[in-house]
């Protein structure tokens, strides 16, 4: 349990230091795929590094003169401590509630993710894919802002007249060429 905890922290620090990089340096740049690239380079990163161990050695001379002090702190430390089995508490872990808060926050948003997924697969099947001009459309009374999902372009007619069409499914095509489904959360 405590690696699992270790890998978590650490994994958490990467994904900490590279995304204050981004923020820092690249989140203004308008080379959005380089962008993207860094970004999953960096969760791939945040996932492998952990798993290298990172250790060193430090050599130490050790003094031969020994103090009175030294000596009489030295033989201290030996002796054994007896407690009385009756009054021994379980003390609070905090590795464990940190680690219980962290595995909650992951399943609530792998939870997110699932049910945002299968509301669009459940438009997909209630409202049926109409192709136009070799994009798949959707025409949904949920969502007021066109978006693409997969292949899939989300649109509510009551909200977009028949001349923006070709410029909203233009833009959407652009992000299903390059896939932005797969980067972003778009709803």
């Amino acid at each position: 349990m405590e690696t699992l905890f270790a890998f978590l922290v650490k994994a958490s620090s990467v994904i900490v230091l590279l995304y204050l990089v981004y923020w820092f340096f690249l989140r203004k740049e308008t080379f959005y795929s380089a962008n993207r690239w860094f970004l999953i380079v960096a969760l791939v990163s945040a996932v492998l590094l952990p798993l290298f161990p990172v250790q060193y050695s430090v050599l130490v001379e050790q003094q031969n003169t020994t103090t009175p002090l030294q000596v009489i702190s030295d033989t201290f430390k030996n002796i054994p401590v007896i407690s009385d089995s009756s009054s021994t508490q379980e003390s609070f872990n905090w590795q464990h509630a940190i680690l219980l808060i962290y595995l909650t926050g992951a399943a609530l948003f792998l939870l997110r993710l699932l049910t945002q997924t299968f509301i669009l697969i459940h438009l997909i099947i209630k409202y049926r894919v109409k192709p136009l001009n070799g994009i798949r459309i959707v025409e949904n009374e949920k969502y007021g802002l066109p978006f693409s999902f997969f292949n899939v372009v989300f649109i509510n007619p009551k909200f977009h007249k028949q001349d923006d069409l070709p410029e909203i499914l233009a833009h959407e095509k652009v992000h299903i060429r390059e896939n932005h489904w797969f980067y972003q959360n778009r709803l």
